[in-house]
């Protein structure tokens, strides 16, 4: 009976996993997953330490169908924990809604150089460049079931600008020479959104940027 609940970032991770308890034989295997989405600035940097910097909620959704009577109860774990934790009928507009800003600020956290989100929204250009990811995620979400309002865009540009000189994950993982999460965050994203016919090349042109970058990572020549 037991369920699996993943809150990794990006697209595509429900899947994978739906396709492992298969190949393990595990009945109605998309029944037993959820997925969820964490709100917080945090770094890996010493083994076994995680540095919480701001913010810090998560949310909860099933994989298939709307949140049900489970979903609550896990949520009250949360919640018994100290975490808020708020419970959403629609893992597609979860994920989608993480995405406008992990694709804007992961991805030109990578490819920017020192592009930490002050250095991102203190430039002119950058700044817009980082709109038109935004207004580019939200319209493939929509294409993909996640219905976001365009509003979202000048909330996370205003939360942002609170952060300070903040670095995503991916970019320290790039400047720690460590494996980027480009196919979750980047990939499928731009996959789903050719797929529903949404022209992204704001997307197509970051993702091509750091899948090189990893490439190079992982094969050890940067």
């Amino acid at each position: 009976d037991t369920l699996v609940l993943t809150m990794q970032n990006g697209l595509g991770n429900e899947e994978e996993i739906g396709r492992i308890l298969t190949n393990m034989k595990f009945k109605n295997p998309g029944e037993r997953i959820l997925g969820g989405t964490a709100f917080l600035c945090s770094h890996r940097d010493l083994p076994g330490t995680v540095y919480h910097t701001a913010h810090g909620w998560v949310q909860l959704a099933e994989f298939r169908g709307a949140a049900r009577e489970r979903t609550h109860a896990i949520a009250g774990l949360f919640h018994s924990a100290g975490i808020r934790c708020e419970v959403l009928d629609s893992l597609a507009e979860a994920r989608w809604r993480k995405l406008v800003w992990n694709i804007t600020f992961n991805g030109l956290g990578v490819a920017v150089p020192g592009g930490d989100t002050s250095a991102i929204l203190g430039d002119e250009r950058l700044a817009a460049t980082a709109r038109g990811l935004m207004q580019e995620t939200i319209a493939a979400a929509r294409a993909d079931g996640g219905e976001i309002e365009a509003a979202l865009i000048d909330k996370m540009m205003a939360d942002t600008a609170i952060m300070d000189a903040y670095k995503s994950s991916m970019q320290i993982d790039f400047e720690n020479r460590r494996p980027l999460e480009v196919e979750a965050i980047l990939g499928e994203p731009l996959r789903r959104a050719q797929r529903g016919g949404i022209a992204v090349p704001r997307l197509e042109m970051l993702y091509g940027i750091v899948r090189r970058a990893d490439a190079l990572l992982r094969a050890g020549e940067v």
